[in-house]
Protein backbone atom coordinates (compact mmCIF):
# COMPACT_ATOMS: atom_id res chain seq x y z
CA UNK A 1 0.00 0.00 0.00
CA UNK A 2 2.82 2.39 0.90
CA UNK A 3 4.55 1.54 -2.81
CA UNK A 4 1.37 2.24 -4.23
CA UNK A 5 0.63 5.90 -2.92
CA UNK A 6 4.48 6.49 -3.76
CA UNK A 7 3.53 5.80 -7.27
CA UNK A 8 0.67 7.90 -6.70
CA UNK A 9 2.23 10.85 -5.38
CA UNK A 10 4.76 10.78 -7.42
CA UNK A 11 2.90 10.72 -10.57
CA UNK A 12 0.52 14.02 -9.83
CA UNK A 13 2.91 16.14 -8.04
CA UNK A 14 4.87 16.92 -11.25
CA UNK A 15 3.94 15.73 -14.92
CA UNK A 16 5.59 12.35 -15.60
CA UNK A 17 5.39 9.76 -17.79
CA UNK A 18 4.36 5.79 -17.13
CA UNK A 19 7.86 5.13 -18.85
CA UNK A 20 9.87 7.23 -16.36
CA UNK A 21 7.94 5.93 -13.66
CA UNK A 22 9.29 2.60 -14.83
CA UNK A 23 12.47 3.51 -14.73
CA UNK A 24 11.86 4.51 -11.13
CA UNK A 25 10.20 1.59 -9.47
CA UNK A 26 11.11 -0.90 -11.65
CA UNK A 27 7.59 -2.42 -13.00
CA UNK A 28 6.15 -2.56 -16.54
CA UNK A 29 3.74 0.47 -17.67
CA UNK A 30 0.32 -1.36 -17.58
CA UNK A 31 1.00 -2.30 -13.87
CA UNK A 32 1.79 1.36 -13.07
CA UNK A 33 -1.65 2.29 -14.55
CA UNK A 34 -3.13 -0.33 -13.07
CA UNK A 35 -1.99 0.90 -9.56
CA UNK A 36 -2.49 4.33 -10.40
CA UNK A 37 -5.93 4.03 -11.56
CA UNK A 38 -6.91 2.04 -8.49
CA UNK A 39 -5.12 4.19 -5.72
CA UNK A 40 -6.99 6.99 -7.15
CA UNK A 41 -10.17 5.37 -7.07
CA UNK A 42 -9.67 4.08 -3.19
CA UNK A 43 -8.74 7.84 -2.40
CA UNK A 44 -12.17 9.25 -3.92
CA UNK A 45 -14.16 6.70 -2.51
CA UNK A 46 -12.18 7.07 1.20
CA UNK A 47 -12.34 11.30 0.94
CA UNK A 48 -15.46 11.61 -0.78
CA UNK A 49 -17.29 13.41 1.65
CA UNK A 50 -14.39 16.07 2.55
CA UNK A 51 -13.72 16.70 -1.02
CA UNK A 52 -18.04 17.52 -1.30
CA UNK A 53 -17.85 19.69 2.13
CA UNK A 54 -15.20 19.60 4.75
CA UNK A 55 -17.60 20.38 7.91
CA UNK A 56 -13.90 20.11 9.85
CA UNK A 57 -12.41 22.60 8.23
CA UNK A 58 -15.44 24.94 8.62
CA UNK A 59 -15.66 24.54 12.25
CA UNK A 60 -16.72 27.47 14.42
CA UNK A 61 -13.42 28.66 15.62
CA UNK A 62 -11.98 28.17 11.82
CA UNK A 63 -14.75 30.55 10.65
CA UNK A 64 -13.84 33.46 13.00
CA UNK A 65 -10.01 32.99 12.26
CA UNK A 66 -10.62 32.87 8.49
CA UNK A 67 -13.24 35.76 8.83
CA UNK A 68 -10.83 37.83 11.26
CA UNK A 69 -8.42 37.01 8.37
CA UNK A 70 -9.95 38.58 5.29
CA UNK A 71 -11.41 41.75 7.73
CA UNK A 72 -8.00 42.92 7.84
CA UNK A 73 -7.65 43.44 4.12
CA UNK A 74 -11.51 44.18 3.82
CA UNK A 75 -14.21 46.24 5.22
CA UNK A 76 -16.24 42.82 4.82
CA UNK A 77 -17.70 40.76 7.70
CA UNK A 78 -18.00 37.64 8.14
CA UNK A 79 -17.07 36.25 5.03
CA UNK A 80 -14.87 32.77 5.39
CA UNK A 81 -13.54 31.84 1.64
CA UNK A 82 -14.41 32.21 -1.83
CA UNK A 83 -16.32 30.42 -4.56
CA UNK A 84 -16.04 30.13 -8.24
CA UNK A 85 -16.18 27.80 -11.12
CA UNK A 86 -13.66 26.62 -14.01
CA UNK A 87 -13.71 24.79 -16.77
CA UNK A 88 -10.62 22.88 -17.50
CA UNK A 89 -10.25 21.71 -21.53
CA UNK A 90 -10.00 18.06 -22.26
CA UNK A 91 -9.80 16.28 -25.37
CA UNK A 92 -12.55 15.56 -27.06
CA UNK A 93 -14.38 12.23 -26.02
CA UNK A 94 -15.43 9.57 -28.09
CA UNK A 95 -19.10 9.17 -26.50
CA UNK A 96 -20.74 11.89 -24.76
CA UNK A 97 -19.45 14.61 -26.75
CA UNK A 98 -22.20 17.10 -25.96
CA UNK A 99 -22.26 17.01 -22.53
CA UNK A 100 -19.05 17.74 -22.84
CA UNK A 101 -18.98 20.77 -24.66
CA UNK A 102 -19.04 24.12 -23.85
CA UNK A 103 -19.87 26.80 -26.42
CA UNK A 104 -18.60 29.59 -24.15
CA UNK A 105 -15.13 28.19 -23.79
CA UNK A 106 -15.49 26.63 -27.89
CA UNK A 107 -14.08 23.23 -26.23
CA UNK A 108 -14.62 19.94 -24.80
CA UNK A 109 -13.74 19.79 -21.23
CA UNK A 110 -14.88 19.35 -17.41
CA UNK A 111 -16.50 22.37 -15.35
CA UNK A 112 -15.79 21.84 -11.14
CA UNK A 113 -16.99 24.34 -8.51
CA UNK A 114 -14.51 25.18 -5.77
CA UNK A 115 -14.39 26.63 -2.40
CA UNK A 116 -11.27 28.26 -1.16
CA UNK A 117 -10.43 29.81 1.98
CA UNK A 118 -8.36 32.33 3.28
CA UNK A 119 -5.11 29.77 3.81
CA UNK A 120 -5.55 28.48 0.03
CA UNK A 121 -7.25 25.19 1.20
CA UNK A 122 -9.61 23.90 -1.08
CA UNK A 123 -12.22 23.07 1.29
CA UNK A 124 -14.55 22.21 -1.34
CA UNK A 125 -14.68 20.63 -4.77
CA UNK A 126 -17.26 19.34 -7.25
CA UNK A 127 -17.83 18.10 -10.48
CA UNK A 128 -21.38 17.44 -12.28
CA UNK A 129 -22.21 15.47 -15.08
CA UNK A 130 -22.59 18.05 -17.36
CA UNK A 131 -19.80 20.96 -18.39
CA UNK A 132 -22.35 23.36 -20.03
CA UNK A 133 -24.02 24.52 -16.71
CA UNK A 134 -23.90 28.04 -15.54
CA UNK A 135 -21.95 28.77 -12.60
CA UNK A 136 -25.11 29.46 -10.54
CA UNK A 137 -26.72 26.11 -12.10
CA UNK A 138 -23.85 24.37 -10.91
CA UNK A 139 -24.23 26.39 -7.15
CA UNK A 140 -27.94 24.93 -7.09
CA UNK A 141 -27.47 21.48 -8.33
CA UNK A 142 -24.44 20.97 -5.59
CA UNK A 143 -26.62 21.56 -2.88
CA UNK A 144 -23.53 23.96 -1.06
CA UNK A 145 -26.24 26.50 0.73
CA UNK A 146 -27.77 23.43 2.48
CA UNK A 147 -24.02 22.33 3.93
CA UNK A 148 -23.43 26.20 4.40
CA UNK A 149 -26.49 26.56 6.23
CA UNK A 150 -25.85 23.87 8.42
CA UNK A 151 -22.05 25.21 9.37
CA UNK A 152 -22.38 28.76 8.90
CA UNK A 153 -25.61 29.97 10.92
CA UNK A 154 -25.23 30.45 14.50
CA UNK A 155 -27.71 33.19 14.41
CA UNK A 156 -29.95 31.09 16.93
CA UNK A 157 -27.29 31.26 19.50
CA UNK A 158 -27.06 35.28 18.22
CA UNK A 159 -23.92 34.42 16.16
CA UNK A 160 -22.97 35.79 12.84
CA UNK A 161 -24.31 34.05 9.58
CA UNK A 162 -21.14 33.54 7.87
CA UNK A 163 -20.81 33.80 3.83
CA UNK A 164 -18.65 32.89 0.78
CA UNK A 165 -17.52 35.55 -2.00
CA UNK A 166 -18.41 34.82 -5.57
CA UNK A 167 -18.22 36.71 -8.63
CA UNK A 168 -21.46 38.40 -10.28
CA UNK A 169 -22.55 34.90 -11.42
CA UNK A 170 -24.28 34.01 -8.37
CA UNK A 171 -26.92 35.62 -6.47
CA UNK A 172 -26.71 36.85 -3.35
CA UNK A 173 -28.52 35.21 -0.35
CA UNK A 174 -27.48 34.51 3.19
CA UNK A 175 -24.66 32.52 2.83
CA UNK A 176 -23.63 34.49 -0.60
CA UNK A 177 -22.10 37.50 -1.11
CA UNK A 178 -21.16 39.38 -4.53
CA UNK A 179 -19.83 42.11 -5.76
CA UNK A 180 -22.03 45.12 -5.36
CA UNK A 181 -23.18 46.87 -8.57
CA UNK A 182 -21.10 49.68 -9.72
CA UNK A 183 -23.93 51.95 -11.20
CA UNK A 184 -26.03 51.77 -7.90
CA UNK A 185 -22.68 51.38 -5.52
CA UNK A 186 -22.04 54.14 -2.78
CA UNK A 187 -18.02 54.89 -2.11
CA UNK A 188 -18.00 52.55 0.82
CA UNK A 189 -19.39 49.55 -1.54
CA UNK A 190 -17.39 50.47 -4.11
CA UNK A 191 -14.15 50.39 -1.56
CA UNK A 192 -15.80 46.71 -0.52
CA UNK A 193 -15.34 45.96 -4.05
CA UNK A 194 -12.07 46.72 -4.88
CA UNK A 195 -10.62 45.25 -1.98
CA UNK A 196 -12.42 41.81 -2.27
CA UNK A 197 -11.47 41.81 -5.69
CA UNK A 198 -7.90 41.67 -4.46
CA UNK A 199 -8.24 39.06 -1.88
CA UNK A 200 -10.11 36.71 -4.41
CA UNK A 201 -7.45 36.08 -6.20
CA UNK A 202 -6.44 33.13 -4.45
CA UNK A 203 -8.74 31.30 -5.74
CA UNK A 204 -7.48 31.93 -8.70
CA UNK A 205 -3.97 30.93 -7.91
CA UNK A 206 -5.61 27.64 -6.62
CA UNK A 207 -7.21 27.07 -10.15
CA UNK A 208 -3.66 27.85 -11.70
CA UNK A 209 -2.42 25.03 -9.66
Amino acid sequence: MTLALMIVLCRIVFPTCLVDLSLLFGKEKSTLSVIFNEMIEKIYIKFYSVLKFDYCQFRESNLLRFSQAIRERSPAMHCVGFIDGTFNKIARLIVDQEGAYNSHYQGHGLKYQTVVIPDGITSSIMRLDSSRNHDMCMYCKSQLDVMMCIAFDFTSINGPCYYLYGDPAYTTSDHMMIPFRRQTADEQELAINKSMSAVQISIEHKFAE
